[in-house]
């Protein structure tokens, strides 16, 4: 058991987003372990380009279809990797997305990944997914109240997508992220009819 849990909640309403009025991009950034990872909700207009300047960024698509650097297009729904930029290929229509990369390490994404979303199966979470040399993510889906356990020992950072949830008993909602440190095993329960949330994990070694 560890020794003692610290933890820091990272609310919605109280974060102030840098706006690029130009693509509507809300950003903010949330210190993990030894990377910065910074965790990004877009609304991209339509036609419009955002570059993840020069880091190789994972994104989860929301709303819509994008385009990626090679115009390939990513569906909705989708969760993968290693963009340099996306573009918006509708004409009026907006587009939301996530995206995930650390600041700090740019050896993140070893191996590629493609997930799609309404392939994953109900209150469950995907395989775990290297993000850095020492932190790993995956994503878990959940459909009514439901409590699952994300086994591990180390730090745990869970941001939610959409929904809203107990994690360790603390009450996040949409845009809520909470950082856990020192523990084992997250516990987490769907409060909602609907959920979808990013979990990140660096390893560690109790003393």
């Amino acid at each position: 058991m560890p020794k003692e849990k610290n933890s820091h909640i990272f609310l919605a309403e109280n974060r102030t987003d840098n706006v690029d009025k130009s693509i509507l991009i809300k950003r903010h950034s949330i210190v993990f372990g030894l990377d910065e990872i910074e965790l990004d909700e877009i609304f991209l207009n339509p036609q419009k380009t955002l570059f993840f300047r020069d880091k190789s960024a994972t994104v989860l698509t929301y709303i819509g279809d994008v385009n990626d650097e090679n115009e390939n297009l990513i569906k909705e729904n989708s969760f993968t990797n290693s963009f340099l930029s996306i573009s918006n290929p509708y004409k009026k229509e907006f587009v939301s997305i996530f995206s995930f990369y650390s600041t700090q390490n740019k050896s993140q994404f070893q191996k590629s990944f493609c997930l799609d979303i309404d392939n994953l199966a109900d209150n469950s979470f995907s395989e775990s997914i290297d993000f850095t040399s020492n932190t790993s993510l995956r994503i878990g889906k959940f459909a009514g109240k439901k409590e699952l356990i994300v086994k591990g020992n180390g730090s745990f950072l869970t941001y939610v997508v959409e929904g809203a949830c107990e994690v360790e008993g603390c009450l996040l909602e949409k845009g809520d992220a909470l950082k856990l440190d020192n523990i084992e095993n997250l516990e987490i329960e769907s409060l909602s009819n609907s959920a979808l949330i990013v979990v990140f994990q660096i390893l560690i070694k109790f003393v």
